[in-house]
């Protein structure tokens, strides 16, 4: 990925150090997205307009095809979107940004490497010092709870384990802006419990400004402070929940009258999906 204009190496340059600096704000400013369909134009998004401030967790939620993934991708410069613009830290982006660390469902592990390995795979492509980097992960694997596993390989690590892994690659640079598209959706509810505090305690540490892609509305009130609600009708945002509940959240945060509240308002715009 590029650099947005004047912060560094553009071209698919690697930058020189880690990102760090202070958490950015994110601007969507007016975005659509449309593509042709059936010799018609179908819109994947239609005029969002969305603030994110500096340090703060705000989820996405929508059913599938209401265009939460596109508007990631738009975000990280990795689709143009057909109007509108993104600003990150007030800079246009017109080109992949690459300050950011970006997480997918699948974990992406190299199965011919050990998890250490594929940690400082990030430093590599960044062309990070290495003695810097491998310091690095190893911290992360501490807080990972991971040290003892650095020489593991990924099929020897359970769904969990990985995800862990592919956090720790993702936070090697120290990214000030995290997009996350649905990252725990393929593990089991329990899996998901454990990795949902992991990444609140990891958050917590660095608040990272974060954008996180769900089809959990209970995933997504018990991480963000905002979560902003589409409509699968021409990709749309219908609200914007605010979630006021204390941190860090554990287990019986579901118990309190406020999640439960956050959840019932989110959920109200999907029970006539299937009438």
């Amino acid at each position: 990925m590029t650099m947005r204009k004047g912060s560094g190496p553009r071209n698919g340059g690697p930058e020189p150090g880690l990102d760090g600096g202070s958490d950015i704000p994110v601007s969507v400013l007016d975005v659509s997205h449309s593509y042709p369909s059936r010799g018609a134009l179908a819109f994947a998004l239609s005029r969002i307009s969305l603030d994110i401030a500096p340090g703060q967790f705000v989820s996405l939620v929508g059913p599938s095809g209401c265009g939460k993934s596109t508007l990631l991708m738009i975000v990280a410069g990795l689709r143009r979107p057909t109007s509108g613009h993104v600003e990150i830290d007030s800079v246009p982006v017109t080109e992949p940004y690459s300050s950011l660390g970006v997480m997918f469902q699948t974990d992406q592990l190299l199965e011919w490497l050990t998890v250490t390995d594929n940690i400082l795979l990030q430093a590599r492509i960044r062309r990070l010092p290495e003695g810097q980097a491998r310091a690095r992960a190893e911290v992360l694997l501490e807080e990972a709870g991971l040290s003892s596993f650095r020489q593991f390989f990924p099929r020897q690590l359970s769904g969990g384990m990985r995800q862990r892994v592919a956090i720790c690659r993702t936070l090697l640079h120290d990214p000030r802006l995290l997009l996350m598209d649905e990252p725990f959706g393929a593990l089991d509810a329990l899996t998901r419990d454990r990795m949902l505090r992991f990444l609140q305690r990891t958050w917590l540490r660095r608040r990272a400004t974060v954008l996180f892609v769900t089809h959990s509305v209970d995933e997504a009130v018990f991480l963000s402070d905002r979560v902003i609600v589409m409509s699968s009708e021409a990709g749309a945002i219908v609200d914007d929940v605010p979630v006021v509940l204390p941190r860090p959240r554990a287990t019986l945060t579901r118990s309190q009258p406020a999640f439960g509240t956050a959840v019932a308002r989110i959920m109200s715009y999907f029970e006539n999906d299937d009438d």
